[in-house]
């Protein structure tokens, strides 16, 4: 009989968990697995993807879906969910029961609602995707009222899931588990090489210096930094390009910042790109300028396709670069400035000594995690 697995996610947008889900879909043996995803508010970028593959379920339609009277429906089941009833309600009502295996993809309110799942059966497993020590966004968005309760809630999990040994080190050390594992996050690299070959929707010109960063718009990917450190190294060398891919809530600002210091000629934004690979094969260097990070799924992708690397120093990027061998990290803004300058003066590509993230070597960890019978104490 095939296990049943649900996984919870708050929505299939455009973020790199979003994509890793996605992936983890496609690549399971679903001879083996029954799986059902289950979105709290569907219109995601994923969704399409995903529902062709196995049973996606929302709590919330496309908001906009919703027309007239249906926008304030809407509304009150919104708050509903995410204000009015307690989580162990939100579970008993709304989310899909009888599965064997219960997936909190993401941290923060999918951690919470199954950390109080009445499913005794099921075996009940937590991923992580950042260091939640640097990058408390739970806490602060006021999804747990502190840190004790949120780390009441990861100890309801039989298994924690980090996507890092860094990750996993900051659920051991600054949460006090013992139920923790490493599983990088899996990569399709056939698919990457083959949608890196196709058309490209935007025009680059070769004879500038092109570099490519992607992520969603918010601060923790220090895209102001890097569009600052742009306007500095302009000064030296004005063939230089930067190419910004993503969506989020810092868009305006960051469309501002680059207005004002008079840098359109400079900077592009791409928004979300289904297929970002056709970009990056043309960039001359990729810069990942986060101040946190868990993983950087876009870093692995860029060092499959043979795209040099400079990144900030912070957990993900750091082992990332360790095990596949190229790559450069940088401890501060100005030493990033200084090696993108580096990069720029030594046109170079990189080639990777080893790729342990195709999805030939995950998938087969993820299944096995999923076999795995609850341990009954």
């Amino acid at each position: 009989m095939k296990k049943r697995i649900l996984f919870l996610i708050e929505s299939l947008s455009g973020g790199g968990a979003e994509k890793v889900l996605s992936t983890i879909v496609r690549n399971l043996d679903l001879q083996r697995f029954d799986v059902t995803v289950c979105v709290i508010v569907a219109g995601g970028k994923y969704d399409d993807e995903v529902s062709s593959q196995v049973r996606l379920y929302s709590l919330l339609k496309n908001p906009e879906a919703y027309h007239g009277i249906g926008k304030v429906w809407y509304r009150l089941k919104y708050h509903l969910i995410y204000d009015w009833l307690s989580p162990d309600w939100v579970y008993k009502l709304l989310i899909p029961h009888n599965n064997d295996v219960e997936v909190a993809f993401v941290e923060g309110f999918a951690t919470k609602i199954l950390s109080c799942s009445s499913n005794s059966k099921a075996k009940k497993i937590a991923w992580v995707h950042c260091d939640l020590k640097s990058q408390p966004w739970p806490i602060q968005q006021g999804i747990y009222k502190d840190k004790a309760e949120e780390e009441d809630a990861y100890r309801k999990y039989q298994q924690v899931v980090c996507v890092s040994q860094q990750v996993e080190l900051v659920m051991k050390n600054h949460y006090g588990l013992s139920n923790t594992m490493t599983i990088y996050n899996p990569l399709d690299s056939e698919e990457i090489v083959q949608l890196s070959k196709q058309e490209c929707p935007f025009r680059v010109d070769a004879a500038k210096f092109n570099i490519i960063s992607v992520g969603r718009l918010e601060r923790v990917k220090g895209f102001d930094q890097l569009i600052s450190i742009i306007w500095n190294i302009r000064e030296k060398r004005n063939d230089i390009h930067l190419w910004i891919v993503g969506e989020g809530f810092q868009k305006d600002a960051l469309n501002s910042l680059v207005k004002e210091m008079d840098m359109e000629n400079y900077v592009t934004f791409t928004g979300f790109m289904k297929n970002p690979y056709s970009l990056m094969a043309q960039m001359n260097l990729f810069v990942c300028s986060s101040r946190a990070e868990g993983f950087s799924l876009v870093i692995a992708e860029a060092l499959l396709l043979g795209l040099p690397v400079v990144s900030m120093n912070c957990a993900g990027p750091q082992e990332l670069i360790q095990l596949c061998g190229v790559g450069n990290l940088c401890d501060s803004y100005e030493d990033l400035e200084q090696e993108i300058l580096k990069r720029i003066e030594t046109v170079s590509s990189s080639k990777v000594v080893q790729f342990p993230f195709d999805v030939s070597a995950i998938i087969p960890q993820i299944e096995q995690l999923f076999e795995y019978q609850k341990h009954v104490s």
